[in-house]
């Protein structure tokens, strides 16, 4: 018998590899590339905005990347700057979807509730409530275990 360990860490790695080709496969219909997807989806739940540091603390992803992104979506006019001084000092600046880029989410968060109906499907709310919440504790445990 295998120990259970093994059994979760080959379960987070399929479930990983299945939300990767659902981002990818609606980044590709919505028109954004798949990294933008969270990113939008934290923006969107933030609409006081963000700073490029702060979406990439929430998405845990490096700095450097939001920032070289951010351009792209700009560009794109899915986000802009909340204040026009912010567009010269860019480095603190607050980031807010415009409304090109709130339909863009909409779309997201959507396509988010579709797909968690679907994976929760006969699975009583309760086993959910139970699972996320463990879940959540996992990962909390695996990031203190591997900050050392």
């Amino acid at each position: 018998m295998r120990e259970r360990f093994s059994i979760f860490a080959f379960a987070i790695i399929r479930i990983y590899k299945y939300i990767k080709a659902l981002e990818s496969e609606l980044a590709a219909r919505i028109g954004v590339k798949g990294v933008h997807v969270f990113w939008i989806y934290t923006l969107f739940c933030e609409p006081d905005g963000l700073t490029a540091s702060e979406i990439a603390q929430k998405n845990h992803v490096n700095r450097s990347l939001v920032s070289r992104e951010i351009v792209r979506l700009e560009k794109e006019e899915i986000i802009a700057y909340r204040d026009e001084q912010d567009c010269h000092n860019k480095y603190n600046a607050k980031i807010v979807l415009t409304d090109k880029g709130k339909e863009v989410a909409r779309s997201i968060f959507k396509a988010g509730l579709e797909t968690q109906q679907a994976v929760g499907r006969n699975i009583a709310d309760g086993e959910l409530k139970t699972f996320y919440s463990v879940l959540g504790r996992l990962a909390d445990n695996l990031s203190h275990i591997s900050l050392k």
